[in-house]
């Protein structure tokens, strides 16, 4: 998957955002080792929800995508 954006009400977004992110959490844990995203540095809504869902921080230094500051998360999968 290269990219998801969701442009709606907060309310929706939790809602459809952590759906989405079950089922490629749920892929992931059948069929890869880890996975990784990729997020504005300021999101703090996204950040939360993928700390809650159990992705880290990587040691990934920051980098600008159009000018704005991204960081790199990820999820490994439990043994």
């Amino acid at each position: 998957m290269s990219m998801i954006r969701l442009e709606l009400s907060n309310r929706d977004y939790n809602t459809i955002a952590e759906a989405l992110l079950d089922a490629y959490i749920q892929y992931g844990r059948e069929h890869l080792a880890f996975l990784t995203l990729e997020v504005r540095e300021g999101n703090a809504p996204a950040i939360a929800l993928y700390e809650k869902l159990g992705f880290r921080r990587t040691e990934a230094p920051e980098f600008l995508e159009d000018g704005i500051p991204h960081m790199e998360m990820v999820l490994e999968r439990k043994q």
